[in-house]
């Protein structure tokens, strides 16, 4: 018995249909790897952070073994002396250990601050210097009440933080044992770092844990504002 010719052969795809399909392919594929993406430039982001902060942390050490044990908001001859309302200028006391202002800067806050290059410049009113600058160049909060025997204070952090239905005091955030603390979502998407006055550095969430903290003790935050 004989077939017929549409029966024998089958209809082959055409150009167009062929680079549609090919089409349709890439956008599934394209759309399928885009969290992985964003997922892999957010945690790139936050080992840059949570690298910068190790450094500050010890260029506070260094700072606090030449100061017999003080950092600079303890130590009698430092600039940030009991200073309380300007991050900046602790920062600016640490420029001999720090090497680079840039440091100052979380990657995931660019877009409400910007890097100064140098601390300070002999050329007055030069523009790119944290002395010019100063907290628009700075992302990051100062415990004031770490002390280098206490070695889970913290000590610096992501400095876009507030406590959840409680106001603070300017740039002074009163954080305790009952604090909420939490940070924008663009800040490691709602988990900070934060550096421990031992030098290490920790990684939370939108609710950090203050489990450090005892019951009915400030740790009062400077923050770059």
């Amino acid at each position: 018995m004989n077939l017929s010719f549409h029966n024998r052969h089958q209809r082959a795809f055409s150009l167009l249909e062929l680079v549609v399909v090919l089409a349709l392919i890439s956008v599934v594929f394209s759309m399928l790897l885009l969290p992985v993406g964003r997922r892999n430039h957010s945690n790139a982001v936050s080992i840059k952070c949570s690298s910068n902060l190790k450094q500050i942390a010890l260029s506070f050490k260094m700072f606090a073994a030449d100061h017999n044990g003080n950092f600079p908001f303890a130590a009698p001859d430092s600039l940030a002396y009991t200073d309380d309302s300007q991050a900046w200028l602790h920062f600016m006391t640490l420029s001999n250990y720090l090497g680079s202002p840039k440091l100052l800067i979380c990657p995931a806050d660019i877009y409400s601050k910007s890097s100064a290059s140098f601390f300070s410049s002999r050329t007055n009113g030069a523009p790119d210097t944290l002395t010019t600058r100063k907290n628009s160049a700075v992302s990051y909060f100062v415990g004031l009440d770490a002390k280098e025997t206490n070695y889970d204070s913290w000590l610096v952090g992501d400095g876009q933080v507030s406590d959840i239905g409680r106001k603070h005091n300017g740039p002074l955030l009163y954080a305790n044992g009952y604090s909420t603390l939490r940070w924008p979502d663009f800040i490691h998407a709602q988990s900070p770092n934060v550096a421990f006055t031992d030098g290490s550095v920790g990684r939370g969430s939108n609710f950090l844990s203050t489990a450090r903290w005892p019951s009915g003790t400030s740790n009062r935050l400077l923050l770059p504002q």
